[in-house]
């Protein structure tokens, strides 16, 4: 806020130096102002801070201590009973059952959500839930069916109608965690119980591994439920694929399922998005992806999503006037009415708040997923968490606790366990941590599921990443001889180190620069490294690449400028320069990892700011991790090697054959990299933090 006497303005901070912040308001005031001396008070915004801490105390009292710090699981039976087939012909008939569900995006604006419930009763009256789905003979209308009374089943029923019998059956099944078993019922009804479970399991995608059937299958029996289900999905394993799937079997196999698909980011979120709308088994209306207004200004939102796009409107329904969609753009405004018709709703953990604002009840969606799980931090995965009923509904959280986890700078939270995700949290303690003894899988099939076959990297690239954060049980999918990623690194051979059979895929380049900071900024660079990098992507468009087949990777913005700079400076096309950060859920054929610090002096300051890779291991375990043929690394080898995670990976290069650069001596190896290895062999979920 800047104040001129009485008159006053307000703004924001539009670019920060080492010395200096730079602010900008209404253009009358830049076009009036005098250089007269001004107050200026800043002010945060709370918004964000608000949900967080409404989410939390909602938290205790709606989730609970068995959902938020569980220590037991309690099995259940299994919701459905599914019966896996193969036969596509079959594909259309079984991915929808209720096919007037969901208005088209026209009519949903129009329609409340009463007046939607009321039409789907009137258009199911004729039809039992088993001959809906399975289209079996209905029992006569004369034949009578008694339940004989019970203590635990309440009153008995009388009906001559197997609609009453089957509905009555089927609250029976949904509300199983607050009543007695259904092995309770009478004999007589376990065959109809049976059959109302009963769930054809078509997979939509057909190239899903064993793990990841195994996950989906897990969620949809949910043992554990209503205890959070975790998808562990190591880098290129497929994790969103998995999860997209999940989606798609619950919406088809659950018809009176509502889903809530929350994110710590609006790019994952636009990721799922997209995602779902390209599987083509979604109808008009059945997703809505809810956005903030700031979104509406910058290019955050794909295009091919505005149609689905919309924001929520806080004032009460019956006080606004309704406005006519045209079907072009987000739709403004909507109204509750309008927003908790869609059976998927899609936005990120924080904009989800503004569901409880205008009203949205706890148990409104059956189904909670959370993409990313371990981006977010605890008070903000509560947001979405919270529209959960814990006696009944479903929670399924996938991401990598070993990724890139919450970013939190303030000393205080650390200390107080922010900066550690839910996800994180719950794979630390029993009954979800690691268990090689007591399971196959080392985990707890009913709660969690760790993918294991990687689809994006070559063996030697792997090899690497899962040796130093995944006990090695990563299996790699791609070929190191026949697949285009192995033939691509046979091209590039020429411009790579020699070595006896085939060329490194991954390479250590030592260099003896200098790390440099200007005045003016907090952040570095090294042009010695920038220099490098220049080098190789000559040598890379020399055999062919394009820019979209590389991405650079450095830890500091002042170093994607600098290499920029270079690069339009000397007229060589710009592939992706960007953060760790910014390359996280993504890939390319080749990446060139920049690590500019030549110098320990400052490696404090970095770790206390979350910056650079020494002393990150997470943000190393995600640069490795991006490249498909060819993972380059720049950097200085006789500062990596005091982090013991860096020293892994100079002694890796070294026994591979692919260090080149700067001379290093680095004295007796194979003790170090048994030492090294010793020291990995605990918990890697503890040493990441």
């Amino acid at each position: 806020m800047f104040e001129i006497g009485k008159l006053k303005y307000e703004g924001f901070i539009h670019k920060v130096t080492n010395l200096e912040i730079f602010l900008k308001f209404n253009c009358k005031f830049h076009q009036e102002y005098n250089y007269e001396d001004c107050q200026v008070t800043f002010k945060c915004s709370q918004s964000v801070i608000q949900r967080c801490h409404n989410a939390i105390d909602m938290a205790v009292d709606r989730l609970g201590q068995n959902f938020l710090f569980p220590t037991h699981v309690i099995e259940k039976e299994s919701q459905l009973e599914l019966d896996e087939i193969e036969d596509t012909s079959i594909c259309k008939q079984l991915t929808y059952q209720w096919t007037d569900s969901i208005d088209s995006p026209e009519s949903s604006a129009n329609t409340s959500i009463s007046n939607k419930s009321d039409d789907m009763s009137k258009s199911f009256t004729k039809m039992s839930v088993v001959q809906r789905l399975f289209n079996v003979e209905p029992i006569e209308k004369n034949r009578e069916i008694t339940i004989k009374p019970n203590a635990k089943d309440g009153p008995y029923i009388e009906t001559e109608n197997k609609i009453n019998v089957i509905k009555n059956l089927t609250n029976t099944v949904i509300q199983d965690s607050k009543d007695t078993s259904t092995s309770s019922c009478n004999i007589e009804l376990q065959p109809i119980i049976s059959q109302v479970r009963k769930r054809k399991l078509l997979w939509f995608n057909k190239d899903l591994n064993y793990y990841q059937k195994e996950a989906v299958k897990n969620i949809l029996k949910g043992h554990a439920r209503p205890l959070p289900y975790v998808i562990f999905g190591p880098p290129g394993t497929g994790k969103t694929v998995t999860l997209c799937e999940t989606i798609l079997q619950i919406l088809s196999t659950i018809p009176e399922s509502r889903l809530l698909i929350a994110t710590p980011s609006n790019s994952s979120a636009n990721l799922i998005s997209e995602r779902l709308l390209d599987s083509g088994i979604l109808k008009p209306g059945d997703m809505v992806r809810l956005i903030a207004y700031h979104c509406l200004n910058n290019d955050s939102i794909p295009s091919k999503l505005l149609p689905y796009c919309a924001t929520a409107e806080l004032a009460d329904e019956t006080t606004i006037e309704k406005l006519k969609y045209n079907e072009v753009g987000p739709k403004l405004n909507c109204t509750m009415s309008v927003l908790g018709r869609h059976r998927i709703t899609i936005s990120t953990c924080v904009a989800l708040g503004i569901l409880n604002n205008i009203g949205f009840s706890r148990g409104h969606f059956s189904h909670v997923l959370i993409d990313e799980a371990g981006q977010a931090t605890e008070p903000e995965i509560m947001i979405p968490l919270n529209f959960i009923h814990s006696d009944y509904g479903q929670v399924i959280l996938s991401g990598d606790p070993l990724q890139l986890g919450p970013v939190v700078e303030s000393g205080i939270a650390k200390n107080f366990g922010l900066d550690e995700s839910f996800l994180s949290r719950l794979l630390r303690h029993f009954p979800y941590q690691k268990d090689s003894n007591g399971f196959e899988t080392c985990y707890d099939p009913r709660l969690v599921t760790k993918l294991l076959i990687n689809y994006r990297s070559l063996p030697e690239i792997l090899e690497l990443s899962s040796s130093l954060f995944y006990d090695s049980e990563l299996k790699a999918q791609i070929s190191s001889k026949t697949s285009k990623e192995a033939k691509l690194l046979q091209t590039l051979a020429t411009e790579l180190p020699k070595r006896k059979d085939t060329p490194p895929a991954i390479i250590f380049h030592g260099v003896n620069g200098e790390n440099c900071k200007d005045n003016d900024s907090p952040s570095w660079y090294n042009p010695e490294e920038a220099t490098q990098v220049y080098l190789y992507l000559l040598k890379l468009y020399k055999c062919g690449l394009l820019p979209d087949d590389i991405g650079i990777i450095t830890p500091y913005q002042k170093q994607v400028l600098q290499i920029r700079e270079l690069l339009m400076e000397l007229d060589v096309e710009l592939p992706k320069i960007s953060s760790v950060e910014g390359f996280q859920g993504q890939e390319r054929n080749v990446i060139i990892i920049s690590t500019v610090r030549s110098s320990s002096n400052f490696i404090d300051e970095d770790i206390k700011h979350s910056l650079g890779f020494v002393a990150c291991p997470r943000r190393l375990n995600v640069a490795i991790t991006r490249g498909r043929a060819l993972v380059i690394i720049l950097g200085n080898p006789t500062l990596l090697v005091q982090d013991p995670y860096w020293r892994s990976v100079l002694i890796y290069c070294i026994n591979q054959d692919s260090y080149t650069g700067c001379s290093f001596g680095f004295p007796d190896i194979e003790n170090s990299c048994i030492e090294t290895n010793d020291s990995f062999a605990s918990d890697k979920i503890n040493n990441s933090r």
